[in-house]
């Protein structure tokens, strides 16, 4: 029973962080399956960094989906706004990102919600998809 005292110690803490920071219970799970079992990280990182064999061809299409849709939404304001767009697209994508935001006070519009997944999609897979590929590396080599 005394070698159980500190993980109920440290479950019992965890439950009342994850109250206090307003977390749902299954997080304060996650938190604890990675603690307690440090297997699971090197599992995890081995899924993540292999979804970029599907990440990567997405990226490409839905870039240029993203940038068709950037031009049709500058087409709707001028005809030459959408030409310009055409030529210039990561500035014409920030561009048009802040003009409907301030448009509508939020980033609650399709444009904005499309341009932020995308954003994501490619944060995940050019920044941290290396990142944990080589976690995979240093923890199979130790």
């Amino acid at each position: 029973m005394k070698r159980y005292i500190g993980l109920f110690a440290f479950l019992l803490i965890l439950v009342v962080v994850c109250d206090i920071l307003g977390l749902p219970q299954w997080a304060g799970f996650i938190i604890l399956v990675f603690i307690v079992f440090p297997r699971t990280r090197q599992i995890l990182f081995l899924v993540l960094s292999s979804l970029s064999i599907i990440t990567i061809p997405l990226l490409y299409f839905s870039a240029i989906g993203v940038h068709i849709y950037t031009v049709v939404v500058a087409w709707q304001y001028a005809w030459w706004k959408g030409i310009l767009s055409l030529f210039l697209p990561v500035i014409s994508q920030v561009y048009w990102f802040v003009v409907l935001t301030i448009e509508n006070h939020s980033v609650r519009n399709a444009y904005c919600i499309t341009l932020l997944i995308f954003v994501f999609v490619w944060v995940y897979t050019y920044m941290i998809t290396p990142l944990l590929n080589a976690c995979s590396r240093t923890a199979a080599e130790s």
